[in-house]
């Protein structure tokens, strides 16, 4: 069985439609990262979102050689922004296509990493990034802060098991009233809608396919707290 992640690594505030802007340059006139970026939809790596320039899909979608190619192959630099396991990698990469495996996949170009940032945050930090390659001077912005920096009046929730194969219980610090809780998919819709009275406690199965979604927690006062849940 999978071990049960610890709370805390689910704690920092999250934008469900999360955008991270790039500003910035790099010495080599051909590169050129700066714009925003998106969540690619259902890639996950090493259990965080992975964000490209202007929203392209993961190379892996593309079926074809020709389609790899006008998808961004060799010749069209894309950027991907991804969680390497210990740092946030800024990366140039480009699609290319495998003529024996018959596939389409990511290949860098020269060093690959642009900028990176070894804060170990949910989202991309923001700030100034290390230079790699190419002498890229990058700043990240619309991002996370680190977990030490999290707001301390954010109310104290527990959400178990998390990853969770199919049912989750949420504790909250102290009974909460008039409060909404959402359970919402990657793709930004909304699966449920609950309200909360008086209450401690709650739990709620998630019928849904294995995967990312997010739990949302509307106070009376309006306030709005986000969580990240993984199903099995």
């Amino acid at each position: 069985m999978k071990k049960i992640l610890p709370l805390l690594f689910f704690l920092s505030a999250l934008s469900i439609n999360a955008q991270i802007n790039v500003s910035g340059t790099c010495n080599e006139i051909n590169i050129n990262p700066s714009g925003t970026y998106s969540i690619v939809s259902g890639l996950i790596l090493n259990g965080r979102n992975v964000y490209t320039k202007d929203g392209l899909p993961d190379c892996g979608v593309y079926s074809t050689a020709a389609s790899c190619n006008g998808g961004g192959g060799l010749g069209s630099t894309r950027y991907r922004i991804f969680w390497s396991g210990s740092q946030w990698v800024l990366e140039a990469t480009n699609c290319a296509w495998d003529s024996v495996a018959e596939n389409c996949f990511i290949q860098n170009i020269g060093d690959g990493i642009l900028a990176s940032n070894n804060a170990d945050t949910n989202l991309p930090p923001d700030g100034v990034w290390v230079s790699n390659a190419f002498g890229c001077n990058l700043t990240i912005s619309g991002g996370a802060l680190s977990i030490d920096d999290i707001n301390t009046s954010k109310p104290i929730i527990s959400i178990h098991p998390n990853p969770s194969f199919g049912e989750i219980t949420i504790s909250f610090g102290e009974p909460v009233t008039n409060a909404i809780i959402k359970l919402i998919d990657i793709k930004g819709q909304t699966l449920l809608t609950k309200s909360l009275q008086a209450t401690d406690r709650e739990t709620i199965k998630l019928n849904q396919p294995a995967g990312l979604y997010f739990l949302t927690l509307i106070l009376s006062d309006g306030k709005q707290y986000n969580y990240k849940l993984i199903k099995n």
